[in-house]
């Protein structure tokens, strides 16, 4: 656990500032505008935080100070919009769930309001692995997602074939919707937000998924 919140705490910081330099023969830009990268697809949308300080490295604090004129036009709206970038954050989760060493092979996909994590395993207590990678996936997710985990393989090409697509694609709600409900099936963890801050609490939680699931091997 201790490996896990590790890893979780370098992503974060990474997932905040930006741990990518930039490209050979492309200028750095100091001015205090260019915290934001180039318009993506053209639509005036920014990844979130991806910032010029290249050599910040993944421990760095992270900060950012602004005049509202800097980023307000005069009808008041802002020159850019802040949004996470879902492909950075797909990925993050995916290798953050392969630090469990139960795990073998995993997949995430990111939409405006869903996150489905399908994921292998190795091992024989599927409730307990659940837990983890539930957990592994709320632990850098916006807080306004709702996370959902399947350890069937089958799931993998279901949420594959999302890839490429945008989240006003026709008929996209209801696919993943019905994808959702196959998800379901498998076993979802047993998070209970806040209730999961006491680590007492939560290691009892641990030991009562480990109890079910050797009883369930014995049986």
């Amino acid at each position: 656990m201790k490996k896990l919140m590790i890893y979780v705490m370098i992503f974060g910081l990474c997932f905040t500032v930006g741990c990518r330099a930039p490209e050979v023969g492309q200028p750095e830009v100091n001015s205090r505008n260019s915290y934001y990268n180039q318009q993506v697809d053209g639509e005036g949308y920014n990844v979130l935080n991806q910032g010029d300080r290249t050599d910040a490295g993944p421990l760095a604090l992270g900060y950012r100070r602004y005049e509202r004129v800097q980023v307000h036009q005069e009808n008041g709206q802002q020159t850019v919009t802040p949004v996470i970038d879902r492909d950075r954050l797909a990925d993050g989760i995916t290798r953050l769930v392969l630090t469990n060493e139960t795990v073998d092979e995993a997949a995430t996909l990111v939409t405006d309001e869903h996150i489905l994590v399908t994921y292998t395993t190795n091992a024989d207590n599927r409730d307990y692995v659940a837990d983890q990678v539930k957990r592994t996936a709320l632990s850098v997710a916006p807080r306004y997602y709702d996370v959902y985990i399947s350890d069937d393989h089958e799931h993998f090409q279901d949420i594959e074939r999302f890839q490429g697509l945008q989240s006003n694609s026709p008929n996209i709600e209801n696919t993943i919707e019905q994808t959702i409900e196959k998800m379901k099936q498998s076993p979802q963890g047993w998070y209970e937000g806040d209730k999961d801050d006491n680590m007492d609490y939560m290691k009892k939680k641990h030991q009562r998924l480990l109890k079910q699931g050797n009883s369930r091997k014995n049986d």
